[in-house]
């Protein structure tokens, strides 16, 4: 609606540029302006724009903003674009309507006609400029004060609670009170790469949910990607600043056209609230990582309770709560951390030692014969595992063996692969021990059959009962008559191990004799004997050997472990002595990327 321009000079009177204008000038300005009205959310000037104008507010609001933040908030009676009519450069910021507003525009040259002859409007102007910078005076004690005896004191307090619940509500009570703020919200983003309600606080409504309330809030997390594209959510506004990091500060979420607030405003609708003016900050932790949000809504004026935007001092000192509040959310976060690693470190230990009970404290050293191991994890728990023990009076059975796999769930699967053949071969052992005066051909049947019993009932109770572990072992399985030096034996998948003589060559690999255990029920396994002469010695290992890394990530590699073996074999903890010896010079310090295992058995020279 135009205006006239008696109203305009009623107007120009209220204004602090004309206090001191006469009546005569101010009919003539008043005649120069000109009427203009924008629509909410409209962009008046954008920021680099020449300035060709200043504009006078008769009614509504305005934001002055820049790309990432709102300057000042400014309504009837104030000016805008005056400072780039004066200093002649373009505009330092962007000025977009918050509401419906009519502004008097009054062009450059005009402008410039008044200064140079109207020394009243002169000094108007300097009235106008000094106001602005008194008031941004107060506007930086106030931030130093609220930093320093608000913002620092407050780090301090919240760096020592333990609570979460405790934590997070206080976060957002201080941030409310430090806007006067009637409403707000703090979100957590969790490992689902979701923002999850935390506590929820309308003083107005007399509603809080959340925090140490009790009281379940009861909206689903935000996704802070689309569930149906995989998308950036940037249409919520509390996603939105989760992902970039950014503040939103909005005067009015009615007017908002970038972000969808159809939440807010069915809880709006539910309620009869009407939510206005909303700040929402992102809560950066020391790595640059934002872990939550934090979302306030109405500002209120101190004095009459009206509903105002949020101010630029308003979202600096928001900001600068936020990221003491990340420290500390942060820091409870790596010493909740801390107490889960601190309990899996003891139940870790725990579980290692309970390992370290399967594996034998003594070998069986039958006369004529030396039986020696070298067991090394690469991590806590292992996968590996060996085991030697006395079937009867006569023969001894011995173990080696591989899980497909490395960590806890491996070294269970040991545990239960272990357990499973020592308790079968102790039982199959007690049903067919040879008595006196069985021949040696049926003594022989009985060995094989030991043998072939617990690998088979083994097998089928994995493959059977634990498929769901998607798991097997490959093993090594031989039952060894001291007496004659026969070995049976059943390779189940392994390494083959190495048959040498007292000189160190090779006189037979132990290949294959069936699948790895557990792959699936029902598997028929054969079994293969040899004889151990005098001086002999078997060699066995897992892959961790020949597959050790040095620094620059070479293998140690099986050709070299046999150029190692092909040396004279005085006993048979020197043999897996040299092994180790030249396995710890290779690896150079460099942790073991699998289990090292080995086992020798020797009969000595007659």
């Amino acid at each position: 609606m135009l205006s006239t321009v008696d109203e305009r000079v009623d107007f120009l009177k209220n204004s602090l540029l004309f206090t001191e204008t006469s009546p005569e000038t101010l009919v003539e300005i008043a005649s120069k302006l000109e009427d203009v009205e924008f629509q909410a959310d409209e962009i008046i000037f954008h920021t680099g724009d020449l300035g060709d104008c200043l504009y006078f507010i008769k009614s509504g609001q305005v934001r002055v903003h820049d790309a990432d933040r709102n300057l000042a908030h400014l309504g009837a009676h104030d000016i805008i674009g005056e400072m780039a009519l004066l200093d002649s450069k373009p505009q330092t910021a962007t000025v977009t309507s918050i509401e419906k507003t009519a502004l008097l525009r009054l062009d450059k040259a005009f402008f410039d006609k008044l200064i140079r002859e109207r020394i009243e409007v002169a000094q108007g102007i300097i009235h106008v400029l000094s106001r602005r910078l008194r008031l941004q005076d107060q506007e930086l004690d106030e931030t130093r004060d609220s930093l320093e005896n608000v913002i620092l004191p407050l780090g301090i307090a919240l760096s020592t609670e333990r609570n979460l619940d405790h934590l997070v509500e206080r976060i957002l009570v201080e941030a409310k009170k430090l806007c006067n703020a009637d409403a707000g919200t703090m979100y957590l983003i969790t490992a689902e790469k979701q923002l999850k309600f935390s506590i929820m606080i309308t003083d107005s409504l007399k509603i809080a949910l959340g925090g140490t309330t009790g009281k379940e809030i009861p909206f689903p997390p935000i996704p802070l990607m689309d569930i149906n594209t995989g998308d950036p959510n940037f249409h919520n506004v509390s996603t939105y600043v989760a992902i970039t990091g950014k503040s939103i500060n909005i005067p009015d979420i009615y007017q908002a056209k970038d972000f969808d607030f159809s939440g807010t405003m069915a809880f709006d609708k539910r309620t009869g609230y009407r939510s206005t003016s909303s700040l929402t900050v992102p809560l950066n932790n020391h790595l640059g990582e934002v872990i939550g949000v934090l979302q306030l809504f109405n500002a209120q004026n101190l004095l009459t309770n009206q509903i105002i935007p949020f101010n630029s001092y308003q979202q600096l000192v928001v900001e600068s709560l936020a990221s003491q509040a990340a420290v500390s959310l942060n820091t409870q976060e790596l010493l909740r951390r801390q107490e889960i690693l601190v309990k899996i470190e003891h139940d870790v230990q725990v579980a290692r030692q309970i390992q370290a009970d399967f594996l034998p404290d003594v070998l069986p050293q039958p006369e004529g014969w030396e039986i020696e191991s070298f067991f090394q994890p690469a991590r806590e728990v292992a996968g590996d595992f060996y085991d030697a023990f006395m079937i009867d009076d006569q023969r001894v059975g011995f173990v080696i063996a591989d899980v497909c796999d490395k960590g806890v769930g491996a070294a269970l699967f040991m545990a239960l692969s272990r357990s499973l053949i020592r308790s079968f071969g102790l039982i199959n052992s007690r049903t067919l021990s040879p008595t006196q005066g069985t021949s040696p051909e049926s003594q022989m049947l009985d060995c094989i059959q030991i043998g072939l019993d617990p690998i088979g009932l083994t097998n089928n109770y994995i493959a059977q009962i634990h498929t769901k572990m998607n798991m097997f072992v490959t093993l090594f399985f031989g039952i060894l008559d001291p007496q004659g030096g026969v070995l049976t034996y059943i390779n189940a998948g392994h390494n083959p191990p190495v048959l040498l003589d007292s000189a160190g060559r090779v006189k037979e690999r132990l290949t294959l004799t069936g699948p790895a255990v557990g792959l699936m029920p029902n598997i028929i396994y054969t079994s293969r004997q040899l004889t151990i002469e005098p001086g002999d010695a078997l060699f066995l290992f897992t892959d961790g050997v020949p597959e050790s890394h040095n620094p620059e990530g070479k293998l140690f590699t099986e050709k070299r472990m046999l150029e190692l073996l092909s040396q004279p074999i005085p006993a048979a903890g020197v043999l897996i002595n040299r092994i180790v010896h030249e396995l710890n010079d290779f690896m150079a310090g460099t942790n073991p990327f699998d289990d090292i295992t080995m086992l020798t058995i020797r009969r000595r020279l007659e």
